[in-house]
């Protein structure tokens, strides 16, 4: 017995040197998107693709450094909000885009008087639903002038509940976290707010709650039988089959759609419209981005996911589809939309470092320098700010006063 406690002892400060990790403190808005980080919270996510870094959650609970809600005087606010492309837990803070992006805007201005700051909201697994429900319920309090909204190609089947629950492993209609229908041509939010997330009870009172909090032992066991289905799964009569059938998201790129993704597409055309208004009537300006894909960026990549999944080669496939829906709808609303996935393309020849994590997919510290890059020159077309190449009278342009171009 004596052994036994001994080596839970040596474990115990084994882990707290070997794995940094802090649970932080309960999250007042998490109720509302399902699953979020913890202010203070300090964690290495476990991945079995790549190796991730440090992620450090500031006091409001995003991997971010800290800001207030109060804007800073002479600031030009950008809020971007997204999934794990926004979170980035396989980079570096300062490697990432939009620490980048930050960077780029201020050594560009010509004005000692005025600061770019770019606010990052990212959620790993958020759909366009969670990202909806962060900004009306939490990132709207940020005042941003400008609010940009990440959309991954994998968005489509996270707002879908059906789609929701197979990937997860849920039952339908019953995924963890608040999802919308539509009914009547309306959008009717479900779960909400999900007052069960999955970490409350890490927060709780409960003897679980207090061992996950203060031993590193219980917290490395817990996340690890987690991280395997052993615990936490719930119902998995849904899950997917991950060693024989592809990710639902794959199907985005299909030449012909099925009806549930023509209803997922219509649901998230819904939730993107409401998106606009709720930023528009908190007096920020929208603009959609959608991110790049490995296998559309590098065809070897699409050759080697098909050989896992050998069912896919008999489909036919249309990798412009979703930007061009994208891009049609944006036209129909007077979104400003800005498609990654061109300039990626054109540049993964011509970079000796690939651009996205093989496998992973997420994109590689040299494809956060490109994102950024590119962002900035949209940011420049869309007059949201001053290219200084232009020559611009800064007088007239000042960044607090953008001349915002409707796309």
């Amino acid at each position: 017995m004596t052994g036994v406690v001994l080596g839970l002892i040596l474990a115990e400060i084994g882990l707290r040197w070997l794995i940094p990790y802090q649970p932080g403190e309960p999250n007042p808005w998490e109720k509302y998107v399902g699953w979020a980080g913890h202010p203070y919270e300090i964690k290495r996510p476990n991945s079995p693709r790549v190796e991730t870094k440090l992620i450090n959650y500031n006091q409001n609970g995003i991997r971010d450094d800290a800001h207030t809600y109060d804007k800073p005087k002479n600031t030009y606010r950008i809020l971007l909000i997204g999934d794990s492309y926004v979170e980035s837990e396989q980079t570096g803070l300062a490697e990432t885009f939009h620490k980048r992006l930050e960077n780029l805007l201020n050594s560009g201005s010509q004005q000692d008087s005025c600061k770019y700051e770019v606010v990052a909201a990212g959620g790993w697994g958020w759909g366009t639903d969670q990202e909806l429900l962060y900004f009306e319920h939490e990132g709207y309090k940020y005042q941003p002038d400008l609010t940009m909204l990440m959309f991954v190609y994998n968005d489509v089947c996270n707002n879908y509940v059906s789609c929701e629950a197979r990937v997860e492993g849920q039952p339908a209609n019953n995924v963890l976290k608040p999802y919308f229908t539509v009914e009547k041509d309306q959008l009717v939010l479900n779960h909400f707010p999900y007052e069960n997330p999955v970490s409350s009870w890490k927060y709780g009172d409960s003897l679980g709650g207090r061992l996950y909090r203060n031993l590193r032992v219980f917290q490395f066991s817990y996340e690890g039988l987690a991280g395997m289905g052993f615990i936490g799964a719930g119902d998995t009569t849904q899950r997917l089959d991950a060693d024989t059938e592809a990710h639902p998201a794959t199907y985005i790129y299909a030449d012909e759609y099925s009806d549930d993704y023509l209803q997922a597409w219509t649901l998230t055309k819904d939730l993107l419209r409401r998106f606009k208004n709720s930023v528009q009537e908190n007096n920020s300006k929208f603009v959609l981005v959608s991110a790049s894909t490995d296998f559309v960026t590098y065809p070897e990549a699409w050759s080697a996911y098909t050989d896992v999944y050998p069912q896919l080669k008999a489909q036919t496939w249309n990798w412009e589809k979703p930007d061009l829906i994208l891009e049609d709808f944006a036209k129909q609303e007077a979104i400003p939309f800005v498609p990654l996935q061109p300039g990626f393309k054109a540049l993964a020849s011509s970079e000796s470092e690939r651009l996205h994590i093989p496998i992973d997919q997420h994109w590689s510290p040299k494809g956060h320098e490109v994102a950024a890059k590119l962002l900035q020159e949209s940011l420049f077309d869309l007059g949201v700010v001053s290219d200084p190449a232009q020559g611009t009278d800064q007088n007239e342009n000042s960044c607090l006063n953008p001349s915002f171009k409707d796309s």
